[in-house]
């Protein structure tokens, strides 16, 4: 996502063990700015410290969104954190969103300029990897299999 959008502003929402390996590993990407905001400000506020990043508090949702370019989203809420009343109109804003249930309410994906990637999307990606793979090894087991008869 980094690689292919190049954002500036990123905004992790969430600071749990996902939220904070998505963080550091931003911290290390090209990223002018990277803002943390859960609903423990504290918490948030620790994570932005140890990545040289900010922290907002969840309440500021909205005024966060006008910001950022991308957003990772990691949370345990059982509800939506995001909803298309938060998304400023017409900005484009990756939204990438990795809780279970969604963090990212499935109307903003039905927003114009918006784009969100879900969980879905990384599973099909490794399945199709894993497809891939199961290729290349009957391909491998058929050569080793000639040469072992050829040997013998």
């Amino acid at each position: 996502v980094i690689k292919k959008y190049k954002p500036k502003n990123v905004l992790v929402i969430g600071s749990g063990m996902l939220a904070a390996k998505i963080a550091k590993a931003l911290s290390r990407k090209n990223v002018d700015e990277i803002i943390l905001s859960n609903r423990h400000f504290k918490r948030a506020k620790d994570l932005a410290k140890k990545i040289k990043g900010k922290a907002d508090k969840l309440d500021n949702l909205k005024k966060l969104l006008e910001t950022a370019n991308v957003v990772f989203s990691a949370t345990s809420c059982p509800l939506p954190v995001v909803y298309n009343k938060d998304v400023p109109a017409g900005k484009r804003i990756i939204f990438v969103d990795l809780a279970v249930p969604n963090d990212v309410d499935n109307k903003v994906d039905k927003m114009r300029e918006i784009e969100t990637i879900r969980l879905d999307h990384f599973k099909k990606i490794i399945n199709k990897n894993k497809k891939e793979k199961k290729k290349e090894i009957r391909k491998a087991e058929k050569i080793i299999n000639s040469e072992v008869d050829r040997v013998v």
